[in-house]
Formats: structure tokens, C-alpha cells, sequence
């Protein structure tokens, strides 16, 4: 069973850390698109849900603007893992997982592939006009 201050130990020993106190930090991951670097911001975050303590773990996406409410729930069913929130007029991509169950291991492919995810959809919505190539990860595509 992890702890939130052994999460954060692995993360400092693991990357560079843009936000790092008790309530949470942050990172930024570069996701290789094309012949590009994509930023991903992802923060985490100890909470607790029923009784349990877990690790909330969030990516920036894009501004509400950015997608209807209608393409968020098509885009959420598509999703491997995780999913699509609004917040502050942000659409975000969530996942969680359970102290208990969460071994350091695991945290690094998960936030690989968290990260990988969020900038897929940002890219498949929002390729062409910020020149990615439309069709980088297919996934998405309608």
C-alpha cells in the first residue's frame, strides 16, 4: 500500500516536479506527436471516497468552447480509462485509483498512458489548427 508521501518521494525521484506541497503536485509530460513535442499538465492529488484514501490524478485539457457537451460524452465513450470532466470552464480528463491497491510501478505506467490519452484527444480535436496531424491517433476519429 502506497501513501500520498511516498507518492511524492517516487515522483521527486522519478521527474521534476513543477508543484510540489501536502495538497498536491503537478507535473508536465512531454508527449511525442509527428515531429512534435506535446505538453501534458497533470496534477495529483491525496482525497479520500468512502473511507478510503485515494489518489486523484488530473490533465488539462481545453477550454469548454473546445467541445460540446455532446462531443465530451461521445469522446468519454471512447476513452480506455479515466474520464471527461468540465470544471471552471475546463474540460478535464480524471482517473483515480485507491491507495491500497496503488504500487509505485504501476503510478509511472499510469501516468504515462494518462498523459498519452489527454493529449490524444487534445490533439484529435484540435490538430489541424494547431498543425498536428489530424489522424496522429485514430482512435478518436468519428
Amino acid at each position: 500500500m502506497a501513501t500520498w508521501d511516498e507518492v511524492r518521494d517516487h515522483l521527486r525521484a522519478q521527474m521534476k516536479l513543477d508543484r510540489d506541497d501536502p495538497s498536491g503536485c503537478s507535473i508536465v509530460c512531454p508527449i511525442r506527436v509527428g515531429e512534435h513535442d506535446v505538453l501534458q499538465a497533470i496534477g495529483l492529488a491525496p482525497t479520500e471516497f468512502h473511507q478510503r484514501p485515494w489518489l486523484q490524478i488530473i490533465g488539462d485539457l481545453f477550454a469548454e468552447a473546445g467541445l460540446s457537451a455532446r462531443g465530451g460524452l461521445v469522446y468519454a465513450d471512447r476513452l480506455p480509462f479515466g474520464a471527461i470532466v468540465l470544471r471552471n470552464d475546463r474540460f478535464l480528463l480524471r482517473y483515480g485509483v485507491a491507495f491500497d491497491v496503488l504500487r509505485l510501478a504501476d503510478l509511472d505506467w499510469t501516468l504515462r498512458v494518462f498523459a498519452y490519452e489527454a493529449v490524444r484527444l487534445r490533439v484529435n480535436l484540435l490538430g489541424p489548427s494547431r498543425g498536428f496531424a489530424s489522424d496522429a491517433f485514430g482512435n478518436y476519429a468519428e
